[in-house]
């Protein structure tokens, strides 16, 4: 059943490893909005694995029990279960879900954008964009700049202006390197939203 998709908010869900393995095999289907309830539900979720493991090794105890005290040649000594029994490493991690499916949000954009006073929903809209999500040719700053274009900008730069768009910031500006970087950027080593502090 596929979620019904809204105004997406980050929320933490549980991603699901392979023990000793750093492989992604899952992520909960349902978010919680504090990083406090998602370890809550890992927790809860780990002790009722836990107990689920020790019926399973108290019903593998009493069937070598009985298999030992039978000497019945004919029958297969019980295979221990929690050989087999899946278990995971559980880890919570920020993600919106949107249409495209999960979207990972990292801990430092959020907090960056925080110490610029930007509200939730500026947070939210500029992780929107960042993980297309959200499409910057929807706003009007990215409309304009894009009718007077001789060539298209590329999509950083629609996402950049968008996104300056959202947090009210007075334009695009880079930062050079004294190296040829490439082709398209030359000498720009990143782009930034200037917030008018020099």
């Amino acid at each position: 059943m596929e979620k019904e998709i809204t105004n997406s908010i980050p929320l933490y869900y549980i991603e699901y490893y392979k023990p000793n393995f750093e492989k992604l095999i899952d992520i909960s289907e349902e978010g919680y909005p504090t990083l406090e309830l998602c370890q809550a539900q890992i927790e809860s979720e780990n002790k009722q694995d836990e107990e689920f493991r020790q019926e399973l090794l108290a019903q593998y105890e009493e069937n070598l029990k009985n298999f030992v005290l039978d000497l019945d040649t004919s029958d297969r000594e019980p295979v221990n279960p929690l050989l087999s029994c899946w278990r995971y490493e559980k880890k919570p991690q920020l993600y919106f879900f949107g249409e495209n499916g999960f979207h990972k949000v990292t801990e430092p954009a959020i907090k960056d954008l925080n110490l610029l006073h930007a509200t939730p929903e500026q947070i939210q809209t500029a992780n929107l964009i960042l993980h297309g999500t959200l499409d910057p040719e929807t706003f009007s700053d990215v409309q304009t700049w894009l009718k007077v274009c001789l060539n298209r900008p590329n999509n950083d730069e629609l996402k950049m202006c968008a996104i300056n768009q959202v947090l009210e910031g007075y334009g695009i500006e880079s930062v050079r390197t004294s190296k040829w970087k490439n082709g398209y950027w030359c000498d720009i080593l990143c782009t930034y939203v200037s917030m008018g502090d020099s």
